[in-house]
């Protein structure tokens, strides 16, 4: 079975999936290398013309949820700024970018941190000189952990809902 047939109706897949389905690790290495598929993070494979929201999805180790995940899967599709995800507590940064019709204003930039990919010393200094390098493009940049978004939701939510009345989204 070749690559992209092993990779399902979603196209993509974990590649315990694939090895499952009886493709070696080195035909998902030839694939990647030609261009066929692509690696996204450690463990999963995606066709090229893999669903994009499905694949932003994978790269930070979440799952389509929602609106987003009915769109994917044929339920019905809804418009609806961003992308909808359940993530774990070991997701990695979660990136909500302002839809098209904002990028040409201040846009604001709101990241949700997985503990384990974000606990050391080095990412942490890496997150910070991320949002240093934001904030001098003119972004507001709210950075949340884990915990604040599992345990203290309301106070997330009352912030971004107040900067987004007092405009402060659109600058």
């Amino acid at each position: 079975m070749s690559v992209e047939a092993a990779l399902g109706p979603l196209k993509a897949a974990h590649r315990r999936t694939l090895r499952e389905a009886g493709v070696s690790a080195l035909h998902v290495k030839q694939a990647v290398a030609a261009g066929r598929v692509r690696a996204i993070r450690r463990d999963w494979i995606a066709a090229i013309d893999c669903n994009p929201a499905l694949e932003r999805a994978l790269q930070v180790g979440a799952a389509l949820g929602c609106v987003s995940a009915a769109a994917v899967h044929g339920i019905w599709e809804f418009t609806t700024p961003g992308l909808h995800v359940s993530a774990g507590r070991h997701a990695s940064r979660l990136v909500f970018e302002p839809p098209s019709w904002a990028r040409d204003r201040r846009p604001l930039r709101i990241q949700f941190d997985g503990f384990g990919p974000h606990s050391g010393r080095a990412q942490r200094t890496k997150d910070l000189r991320e949002d240093e390098r934001l904030v001098r493009r003119g972004y507001i940049v709210l950075r949340y952990g884990s915990d604040q978004v599992e345990y203290d939701w309301p106070t997330v939510e009352s912030t971004v809902l107040s900067l987004i009345a007092q405009g402060r989204h659109l600058w």
